[in-house]
């Protein structure tokens, strides 16, 4: 850019790290990166910000390239995750309807409830190293396993069992 290091940083937030990161790559190493927030335009932003070294053919630092990616949408999507798995597991833990989930094909259970557990009179880390056949009487097993078969061939999307 042309202008000395100690202007481009100053007022930058975390100035004095980016200062020892830049003096810890022009000292030899290849690459420092931070994560910070920055408001631009009222806004409030977060950025990767990473300096990489450029070596001549002796291998002494030609210059430092200083890149800047814009990750806000990235966060506030991963937020947005992360509190919708926090509310879907909380309706899962809480809800007084017994739920599993079995793995397709294998029939492996690999979640309940502890409403569902309660239901079959096991602890919920019991049931997770169960078939879910072993939840059906014999005689309902065939049935099962023929529902099983429709879902992996995609000819019904969910299957809902009841039990006695």
């Amino acid at each position: 850019i042309g202008r000395p290091v100690d202007e481009l940083l100053a007022g930058f937030p975390g100035a004095d790290e980016w200062r020892a990161a830049l003096r810890r790559v022009l000292d030899g190493g290849d690459m420092a990166e931070r994560e910070l927030r920055l408001t631009i335009g009222g806004e409030p932003r977060d950025l990767v910000v990473r300096l990489v070294t450029e070596r001549d053919a002796s291998g002494a630092v030609a210059s430092v390239l200083a890149t800047t990616r814009d990750v806000t949408d990235t966060r506030r999507a991963e937020e947005s995750a992360r509190a919708a798995r926090e509310l879907r597991d909380a309706l899962f833990d809480q809800v007084a309807i017994g739920i599993g989930i079995a793995r397709v094909p294998d029939g492996a259970i690999v979640s309940v409830n502890p409403a569902a557990a309660a239901m079959f009179g096991y602890a919920p880390e019991e049931l997770r190293r169960l078939h879910v056949a072993a939840l059906y009487p014999p005689e309902d097993r065939e049935a099962l396993a023929g529902r099983m078969q429709q879902l992996v061939d995609g000819t019904v999307r969910e299957y809902a069992g009841e039990f006695r």
